[in-house]
């Protein structure tokens, strides 16, 4: 990772099982402190750890709620206008990761959104 130097964004680690407070702090003791860290947290026992990850420049991934550094969203649909507006409106920057199932529609929703971004 470290040859990709500044063009390195936000690395992504997704954990699927309920809440582990000691998972988390191994994860944030042990990583490289100057990596930009988005976790990717799906059981709903996770909500309220937001802070947490912002205390060691962390973020959860699609979280816009809550103060972070960065912000780090994936998503799978065509971006429309409600979803640049909230890009515009992060005060932090914002990486936006598209995905996409059997079809290959990211690159051209991260060119439509690029397009939306620079309409404003």
């Amino acid at each position: 990772m470290r040859a990709l130097g500044d063009r390195l964004g936000p690395v992504r680690v997704s954990l699927k099982n309920a809440r582990d407070e000691g998972l988390i702090e191994l994860l944030l003791g042990s990583l490289d402190p100057g990596l930009r860290l988005a976790f990717d947290l799906e059981h709903p026992s996770w909500d309220g750890i937001e802070a947490r990850l912002a205390e060691a420049n962390a973020v959860r991934v699609n979280d816009l709620e809550h103060p972070a550094p960065f912000r780090y969203l994936r998503r799978r649909d065509a971006p429309d206008d409600a979803f640049a507006a909230q890009i515009r409106a992060a005060a932090e920057p914002v990486y936006v990761y598209f995905r996409h199932d059997d079809a290959p529609d990211a690159p051209a929703h991260a060119a439509r959104l690029e397009e939306l971004l620079s309409e404003s």
